[in-house]
C-alpha cells in the first residue's frame, strides 16, 4: 500500500505541472503576441467583478476550427484573463483524489483555503479527510517568496524549505491548481487580452486555428453536472507518451474557471484528480504577516514533514 501511495503522489505532482499551470498561459501569450494583438489597443484592461458576466466582444465570433469555434476560444481567454487579474487572490477549493489498482483503492478529500500574491507568496490551509478516517488532519503551508514553512498544528511540528525545494517536492500540488494557476499567470496577460484583442481574434480564422493547434487544446462541448450547472469543457492530452489528460471546466454564464480535472494511468493504476473552486475572491485584504510564519515557543522544527494526502 505504501508503494501505491507514493506512485499516486508522484503522478499527481508530475502531471499537475506537465498539463497545467504556466504551460497554458505561456503558449497563449506567445500566440497572441505572434499575432501582434498587443497593437490592437492600448486601452487599460477592463476589471470584471468575480462571478459577474463579462461583456461580449464587439465583433460577432465567426471563425471556426476543427477543435472549437471562435466563441469557445473567446470564453476560454476571457476566463483566464479574469482569473489572473488583481494584486492577490483568495480561493476555497475541494480537491478529490482517487487512485485505483487491482485489489486496492486510495481515496482522499482535501479542503484548501488559499491566499496568493504574485510572484511566489501564498498562505494555504489544507485539511485532509480520508475515507477510512473520521478525523481530519490539517496543515498550513506559507511562503514569503523565498522560504516555505509547512506546519502541522496537532503535532506542533514545522518544516522549513526554500521555495525551490518545496516547488519540486511531491507535496507542491496540494496548494491547489487554482493557487498555482494564479501564481503562474504572467502580469501582462490581462493587458494583452483586452476586449478589442478578443474581437480581433473572433474575426480571424487563422488566429483561432493557430491557438487550438499550437496549444493542443480541444473544445469538448458543454456538459451539465448533478446540480444542473452547465460547463464548457477544454481538454489537453499529454504529449509525452503517457495516458493522461487535463480537463478545464468553465462556466459560460460567468466566464469563470470552475473545475480542474486530471485523469490518467500510471504503472497499472487509474488516477483521478478533481479540484472544484467553491469560492474566488480577487484582491482580498491582506494582514501584514499573511505570508510569514512565526513558530510558537513549543513548536518543534523537523527535517521532514510530509503532507500525506492518502493517510500516514
Amino acid at each position: 500500500m505504501g508503494k501505491l501511495k507514493q506512485t499516486a503522489r508522484l503522478f499527481f505532482m508530475k502531471y499537475f505541472y506537465r498539463l497545467g499551470t504556466g504551460l497554458i498561459f505561456g503558449l497563449t501569450l506567445g500566440i497572441l503576441n505572434e499575432g501582434a494583438l498587443l497593437q490592437v489597443s492600448t486601452a487599460q484592461p477592463q476589471v470584471i467583478a468575480a462571478n459577474k458576466p463579462a461583456p461580449a466582444p464587439t465583433v460577432t465570433p465567426k471563425a471556426t476550427s476543427p477543435s472549437g469555434s471562435a466563441e469557445d476560444l473567446i470564453l476560454f481567454l476571457r476566463a483566464f484573463r479574469d482569473f489572473s487579474q488583481g494584486n492577490a487572490l483568495q480561493t476555497t477549493s475541494k480537491l478529490s483524489l482517487d487512485a485505483k489498482t487491482e485489489g486496492a483503492t486510495l481515496q482522499s478529500v482535501v479542503y484548501i483555503k488559499a491566499i496568493a500574491q504574485k510572484p511566489k507568496q501564498f498562505r494555504v490551509d489544507i485539511s485532509f479527510k480520508s475515507e477510512d478516517s473520521s478525523k481530519a488532519r490539517t496543515y498550513q503551508v506559507i511562503s514569503d517568496g523565498k522560504t516555505v514553512w509547512v506546519y502541522r498544528p496537532d503535532t506542533q511540528q514545522y518544516l522549513v524549505q526554500t521555495y525551490e525545494q518545496f516547488d519540486k517536492s511531491d507535496d507542491s500540488f496540494l496548494i491547489g491548481s487554482a493557487t498555482s494557476l494564479y501564481l503562474n499567470s504572467p502580469n501582462d496577460f490581462q493587458k494583452t487580452v483586452t476586449d478589442e484583442a478578443l474581437a480581433a481574434i473572433a474575426a480571424d480564422p487563422k488566429m483561432v486555428a493557430s491557438f487550438y493547434k499550437e496549444t493542443g487544446t480541444t473544445f469538448k462541448g458543454y456538459q451539465k453536472d448533478e446540480a444542473n450547472q452547465n460547463y464548457a469543457i477544454y481538454t489537453w492530452d499529454d504529449t509525452q507518451g503517457a495516458s493522461s489528460q487535463m480537463n478545464l471546466l468553465i462556466s459560460p454564464q460567468t466566464s469563470t474557471i470552475q473545475q480542474f480535472v486530471i485523469t490518467g494511468k500510471e504503472k497499472g493504476m487509474t488516477l483521478n484528480l478533481r479540484e472544484v473552486i467553491v469560492e474566488r475572491v480577487p484582491n482580498p485584504k491582506l494582514a501584514p504577516n499573511t505570508f510569514k510564519f512565526t513558530p510558537s515557543a513549543t513548536a518543534k522544527r523537523v527535517k521532514s514533514l510530509s503532507l500525506s494526502p492518502f493517510g500516514e
